[in-house]
Parts: C-alpha cells; sequence; structure tokens
C-alpha cells in the first residue's frame, strides 16, 4: 500500500527578514500591494490592508492580485522548501504548490507589512 505524507511550510515574510530572497519578496510584494490598492481606494480614505478589505467590496482579490509579483522569486526555489535543510545544508525537500496572503500592510508605513507563504 502507497501513503503519502503532505507537509505544509508556512513562511512568514516581513521587513526584518535578513535574507535575501525574503527581502526582494518583501519589497516587491509590497510595491505590488500599493499599486493595487488604488484601484480598490481611489480616495485613500483607509490605510491598512485590514480596513481595505473589511470596508471595500471585491478587495479580497488583492492577495490574489499582489500574488502575481512572487511568481519570479517561486521559480528561484526550484520547487523546494526554503530553510528546510539535509545534514550537508542542502535543500531536498519538494513542494508542488504555494499559496500567498497578505497578513498586514499599511500604505504608510512599509514596516509594519507581513506576508504569508505556504508551500504545499
Amino acid at each position: 500500500m502507497n501513503r503519502e505524507i503532505r507537509i505544509c511550510y508556512c513562511k512568514i515574510i516581513s521587513a526584518d527578514d535578513s535574507g535575501a530572497w525574503e527581502q526582494l519578496v518583501f519589497a516587491d510584494t509590497y510595491r505590488k500591494f500599493l499599486l493595487q490598492v488604488q484601484h480598490f481606494d481611489r480616495r485613500q480614505k483607509y490605510s491598512t490592508y485590514a480596513e481595505i478589505v473589511h470596508q471595500v467590496p471585491g478587495s479580497q482579490r488583492l492577495d490574489f492580485l499582489v500574488s502575481t509579483a512572487i511568481t519570479g522569486y517561486r521559480k528561484q526555489l526550484s520547487n523546494l522548501f526554503p530553510d528546510v535543510k539535509n545534514v550537508l545544508g542542502k535543500k531536498f525537500l519538494p513542494f508542488h504548490n504555494y499559496r500567498f496572503e497578505m497578513i498586514s500592510s499599511n500604505i504608510r508605513a512599509q514596516s509594519g507589512a507581513k506576508d504569508r507563504c505556504d508551500f504545499l
């Protein structure tokens, strides 16, 4: 009998991350957020991601729209879980899919923004 083990690795990405990959992903997703949020909040009435999602109809699509910014970065991982290494320090565990989600963001302060990427 074949058995399958499914693993989900959750990576939180913020301005505090020191890794080069994380910094690039953070910078590009934040820029993409600033671009996309203009479509939903033209009068800049709201400053946080949470306010926009709760107050503006259709803004739940922001996660999907911003996720396109990480497509190239995901490919850089060669479909291997980031940060999961064997005893030799090499990445070895493959993932087949990913899901991006914004946790928090603010159009006035980049430092408080956090994203979540689940590798499945």
